[in-house]
């Protein structure tokens, strides 16, 4: 398991949300759900039990993937990820859930370190711009919040989603060859045109 570094930003959110903190739990636990709300993620590629691979689009700076692993984990209570392997953004995310005295609302708590090129200096610029990681948190957390009360993020279109550089390119290819196959069918067609024409002289 990778050591935690030495980050220079750390940031702390919470949100109340209507649901049993054991349902908000599994819902940060279950890797296919987490591009449902994690701003800017893409799906999450599964690598094992415990180890995900993201790509995730950070406001001014562009699509950046890494690897992370499930460091901590408890049932109902506590998830920590920290990233492992090479990184230009190395960092570490903590969901803590508590749930309410009648136990049908929950409090979840997002904290995020990482170690951000310029530290205080770099996050408190971003922040100007509403691109720091605490905009990043809170904003996960809005959407989670309505995901998990209403059913869906309010401004999103169902069945709409980003989509990666990879899948970008990929969708790009395949127009570019349908395009190509189109046009040479409509000139096989002409030239057969062409030809019947002639003989019909």
């Amino acid at each position: 398991m990778t050591e935690p570094l030495d980050y220079n930003v750390h940031v702390r959110r919470s949100v109340t949300v209507a649901k049993p903190s054991d349902e908000l739990y599994r819902e940060w636990r279950t890797p296919q759900r987490l591009a449902d709300f994690v701003h800017g993620a893409d799906p999450v590629t599964v690598m094992d039990d415990r180890r995900y691979r993201w790509v995730v689009r950070i406001p001014g700076i562009g699509w950046k993937t890494w690897a992370s692993e499930v460091a901590e984990d408890r049932p109902g209570e506590m998830i920590v990820w920290r990233t492992v392997g090479e990184t230009d953004l190395p960092h570490e995310w903590t969901v803590r859930f508590e749930p309410s005295e009648n136990r049908l609302s929950s409090v979840v708590t997002l904290e995020i370190r990482s170690h951000v090129t310029g530290g205080q200096v770099t996050d408190a610029l971003a922040r100007l711009t509403g691109r720091s990681l605490d905009d990043h948190a809170a904003v996960t957390l809005r959407r989670f919040k309505q995901l998990m009360e209403t059913g869906r993020i309010a401004g999103q279109r169902p069945g709409r989603r980003r989509l990666s550089p990879a899948r970008r390119r990929a969708l790009l290819a395949f127009v570019g060859a349908a395009a190509v196959s189109i046009v040479l069918v409509r000139r096989r067609q002409t030239r057969r045109h062409r030809h019947l024409r002639w003989l019909g002289r």
